[in-house]
């Protein structure tokens, strides 16, 4: 909503080791969005309809990476990969 709403060029969102452990499990693939959290985001960007939004969070982050152009990194976490 920052870089449609107040026109904010760039815009990152932080998570931490629980948002790396949720992707790592394919815990947001299983967290569906209700119609309801659609219709709000769709609300909010001119030509933007719920049907055109996912059903899985994990995909609504992948759009927001790719289509709107949103940074999404961790939070200082370390890995042992």
């Amino acid at each position: 909503m920052a870089k449609r709403i107040v026109k904010i060029q760039n815009v990152t969102i932080y998570y931490g080791s629980t948002g790396i452990g949720m992707v790592r499990d394919g815990g947001l693939a299983k967290l569906g969005i209700t119609g309801e959290a659609k219709m709000l985001i769709a609300s909010q960007i001119e030509g933007l309809h719920p049907s055109g939004l996912s059903n899985s969070l994990e995909l609504l982050v992948r759009f927001e990476m790719e289509k709107l152009g949103v940074n999404i990194t961790s939070c200082g976490t370390f890995l042992d990969f």
